[in-house]
């Protein structure tokens, strides 16, 4: 009995270090609002939005126990997909990075505070498995807090 005791004293000490866990921790919170996509980034060439002949934005909002993430285009949605729990959190100087699964789906995600801009650079929906290959990066700069059209 003192060792289950004594394991779940430090499974709580243990989870008490990581500021990043559960649901709305400050990670996925600073990914919260409507970001505009900027320009995309692949190993042969960068495509700027502008020339895509249409605008995309990303929404992330909290929704209870998920979070929600929206693609719209040319402001209509386009597709929804909800996540809950993160993985490999990392805060490293201002460089935010965490990746959630959408359904079967992987996608990583980095945010990049730079004084008053902010950056959210997010790869591709990916399958979670180490054949697929990881090449484009999404770049998006923060539009608003909510959506505001209809």
């Amino acid at each position: 009995m003192k060792k289950v005791a004594y394991f779940l004293c430090c499974l709580v000490f243990i989870s008490c270090e990581k500021p990043y866990y559960g649901l709305n921790q400050p990670l996925v919170v600073n990914s919260f609002g409507v970001w505009k996509l900027e320009k995309i980034v692949s190993p042969s060439e960068t495509t700027f939005a502008d020339k895509l002949g249409y605008e995309q934005l990303i929404q992330i909002e909290p929704d209870g126990s998920t979070n929600n993430f929206y693609v719209f285009k040319d402001r209509k949605l386009e597709s929804k997909y909800a996540f809950g729990r993160t993985r490999n959190e990392i805060d490293k100087k201002g460089r935010i990075y965490f990746e959630v699964n959408m359904g079967i789906k992987l996608v990583k995600i980095e945010i990049l505070p730079d004084n008053n801009i902010r950056t959210l650079i997010m790869s591709d929906l990916l399958y979670d498995s180490p054949a697929q290959a990881d090449t484009l990066r999404y770049h998006y700069s923060y539009f608003s807090s909510a959506k505001d059209w209809e």
